[in-house]
């Protein structure tokens, strides 16, 4: 079976991104606390079943850049709206992950407040990049790009 063991992490975290437990339990995935930290694997039983995925991500928008890779990945044609926030963070977030996930073949579109795929796919053309942003990094590591650890030690220590 296959796990992974977010170290740190509990069900009680102040974190914002603690609501992803609630999101990706939607998508499949489930989770389980333990003295360590959480640990997460997929579940059959509890697989997306649901069509087209919306989200306002208002209150969470960091988790919008891993959200919107896994979507892709598992082929579920999306819209994330409240998004406005994401032209202030370290990279205009909302552009650049338009850019990096079509250069991965997924035709997204961003519109300065959304963040969508209709299912449409484009060309793969690879040549990404993190941008310095840890959670880009974090979301392009989802689409099996091969990114530099310290992109994402403001966020997790990474070990290989």
């Amino acid at each position: 079976e296959n796990e992974v063991m977010l170290r740190g992490l509990s069900a009680e975290s102040l974190q914002p991104d603690r609501e992803a437990v609630e999101v990706f339990g939607r998508l499949g995935v489930e989770s389980e606390e333990r003295e360590e930290g959480i640990v997460i694997r997929k579940s059959e039983d509890k697989a997306w079943r649901g069509g087209f995925f919306e989200m306002n991500c208002q209150n969470v928008p960091d988790m919008t850049m891993v959200l919107s890779a896994t979507l892709c990945e598992m082929e579920i044609p999306f819209r994330l709206s409240g998004l406005e926030v994401l032209e202030r963070k370290e990279s205009s977030r909302g552009v650049v992950m338009m850019e990096e996930l079509r250069k991965s073949g997924y035709f997204v579109e961003w519109n300065g407040e959304e963040l969508s795929w209709s299912g449409e796919k484009c060309q793969k053309i690879g040549g990404w990049s993190d941008r310095d942003d840890h959670r880009v990094a974090m979301a392009l590591m989802i689409l099996g790009v091969d990114v530099d650890l310290k992109s994402i030690a403001k966020s997790y220590k990474l070990e290989r």
